[in-house]
């Protein structure tokens, strides 16, 4: 099970970058771009789990914590991945 997560989760994020940078952002892929993006998505699981902590902190039940914390982690990862894909050379 655990596998199978692992492969699924590592093939979605390849066709995320793929989709992102094609059809988004309509870049090349670049060794550059693509570290950038991981780095991004790295930035924004700490940023997920942080706010998920702090929102359940806050009191707000953990089935309901989600939705604040990915309302305000999404916007800031397509910012960060934005830059990577305009500014990154």
């Amino acid at each position: 099970m655990s596998l199978a997560f692992a492969v699924g989760y590592f093939l979605s994020f390849v066709f995320n970058y793929l989709m992102s940078a094609y059809f988004t952002f309509k870049k090349k892929t670049t060794k550059r771009n693509g570290m950038g993006f991981i780095i991004a998505h790295c930035i924004n699981f700490m940023l997920q789990v942080s706010l998920l902590n702090f929102f359940v902190w806050l009191g707000i039940h953990k089935a309901l914590a989600p939705i604040p914390a990915y309302a305000i982690s999404i916007p800031v990862n397509f910012i960060i991945v934005r830059f990577v894909f305009n500014k990154v050379k």
